[in-house]
């Protein structure tokens, strides 16, 4: 239990960083791209190991298939931000993100922090706290 506080402060670390600098992801398709030409098979399975995602569970059968699906299974939780974060800590020669946006968008934090508060409910819930909590109100 100790263990999923620590991931999760881990992540809310990652992504603050990236908002605070001001940084803004490439677009779903170059995400995508780069997905493919920066990890093989094998590097994306591990990827999703440390995104805490089950890589047999994405459809598809091949390389490209499993990116577009992680890409959409990540954005579908509101993790997007994650994802970008951990795959420029991974292959920080790739460009992750787009610098000729400007500033960071208020979409952006939204995604970053409706991540970390899907993180603390799945805490709170795991913990037990949520159906107390839910109960009360």
């Amino acid at each position: 239990d100790g263990s999923f506080w620590h991931y999760l402060k881990s992540r809310e670390r990652l992504v603050r960083e990236v908002v605070a600098a001001g940084k803004r992801p490439v677009s779903r398709s170059q995400l995508l791209q780069n997905l493919g030409e920066a990890f093989n098979g094998e590097e994306l399975r591990t990827l999703c190991f440390d995104l805490k995602v089950d890589y047999d569970d994405l459809a598809g059968a091949g390389k490209r298939d499993k990116a577009r699906e992680l890409v959409g299974y990540m954005e579908r939780r509101g993790r997007l931000p994650e994802l970008v974060v951990f795959a420029d800590k991974k292959r920080p020669h790739m460009n992750w993100f787009d610098d000729t946006l400007g500033e960071i968008s208020e979409q952006a934090i939204t995604e970053a922090d409706l991540f970390l508060l899907y993180g603390l409910q799945m805490w709170l819930n795991y913990r037990g706290y949520g159906q107390r909590m839910h109960a009360s109100l």
